[in-house]
C-alpha cells in the first residue's frame, strides 16, 4: 500500500470521473469535486485532497480548509467524504484506516481538527461579482424567501461563481411570467451519477402560481436526459419543506453524521467546543 499522498485538483477530478464511468461509484457527490472547492474559495476556504492507494483500490477525500479565530489553527472539513473504491469491505476498511492515519499530513497546513462527514446514507424512518445566466433571477427569488423567513441569502455574484466553477455541470433554471417578471429559480448541479438542487425558491407571486412545481419538473426531466440515476432535493430542514418534497415520491435518507479527528490534543477539543457553540454540527 502506498503512503497517503496529496493530489492536485485536476488529478482528483480525473480519478472521480474515471471511477464514475467504470461504475465503481453509486453516488458522486458534487461537494467532493474540485469545482466545489473552487467555488468555496470565494468565501475564504482553501482545499487539499488526500488519497490512500492499494493497487487499483483507493480511499480519498477533498478537504476544505479554513482558518479559525483566536489562534485555534485551522479546520479541515470533508463533506460526503471519504470516497472509497475497493473490491470488498475488508480492503475498504483497511484503506479508510490508512487514510485516517494519514490525516497527520494536514498538520503542515496548520490544521488542528479534521471533520469528516461520510456520504453513505440509510433510509430515514417515517418518524424521523461575476456574470452567469440566471444569477440575478435566483437572487431575486432567494431574497423573497429571506424576506418571508429571515434567513440570509447569498449574493447574485456568489451564485454566479458556483455556476462558473462547475463549467457546464451547474445551471440555473428560471420561471418567468409572460411579462418577464421573475417568479422563481433553481440552481442544480449534475455529476456523472446525481443531479442535486442546491438553491431554489419562488417570489410571492411565483408561489401563488406554483412556480416551484414547474421548476422541479423541468429539473427532473433534464436530470433524466443527462443520465442521472438520482435526483437529490438537498435537505428537509423544516416540516413545510419536508411535506413539499415528500409529495414528489422520493425516499428521505439520513447520513451517519460527522467524525472529528483531533490533530492537536490541546486546541482540537477547543475547536469542537467552539463549533458546537456556533451550531456547526454536534
Amino acid at each position: 500500500m502506498s503512503p497517503v499522498a496529496r493530489e492536485q485538483p485536476s488529478a482528483w477530478g480525473a480519478r472521480l470521473r474515471a471511477a464514475a464511468a467504470a461504475g465503481e461509484l453509486s453516488d458522486l457527490p458534487f461537494v467532493q469535486q474540485p469545482a466545489w472547492a473552487a467555488s468555496k474559495a470565494l468565501t475564504g476556504w482553501g482545499s487539499v485532497r488526500l488519497v490512500a492507494q492499494d493497487g487499483a483500490a483507493w480511499a480519498g477525500a477533498q478537504f476544505l480548509i479554513q482558518r479559525l479565530p483566536a489562534g485555534l489553527g485551522r479546520i479541515a472539513y470533508a463533506p460526503r467524504g471519504p470516497i472509497v473504491v475497493a473490491p470488498n469491505e475488508a480492503v475498504a476498511a483497511t484503506l479508510r484506516a490508512e487514510l485516517l492515519r494519514g490525516l497527520t499530513e494536514l498538520r503542515s497546513d496548520g490544521v488542528t481538527l479534521v471533520r469528516l462527514e461520510p456520504g453513505n446514507s440509510t433510509p430515514l424512518p417515517d418518524e424521523a461579482d461575476q456574470g452567469a445566466d440566471g444569477a440575478d433571477a435566483l437572487y431575486t427569488a432567494m431574497t423573497s424567501i429571506s424576506g418571508r423567513t429571515g434567513v440570509k441569502t447569498r449574493s447574485s455574484a456568489a451564485f454566479a461563481h458556483i455556476v462558473s466553477a462547475f463549467n457546464g455541470e451547474a445551471e440555473i433554471l428560471i420561471a418567468e411570467s409572460p411579462s418577464g417578471e421573475t417568479l422563481g429559480a433553481l440552481l442544480v448541479i449534475t455529476t456523472p451519477t446525481t443531479t442535486t438542487e442546491l438553491f431554489g425558491g419562488a417570489t410571492n407571486s411565483g408561489n401563488e402560481l406554483r412556480a416551484p412545481y414547474a421548476l422541479k419538473v423541468t429539473a427532473m426531466e433534464r436530470a433524466v436526459a443527462r443520465g442521472s440515476a438520482t435526483y437529490d432535493m438537498w435537505g428537509i430542514s423544516t416540516s413545510g419543506i419536508a411535506h413539499f418534497k415528500a409529495g414528489w415520491g422520493g425516499a428521505p435518507v439520513v447520513y451517519p453524521g460527522a467524525l472529528d479527528v483531533d490533530l492537536d490534543p490541546l486546541r482540537g477539543p477547543l475547536v469542537r467546543l467552539a463549533l458546537r457553540l456556533r451550531g456547526f454540527g454536534a
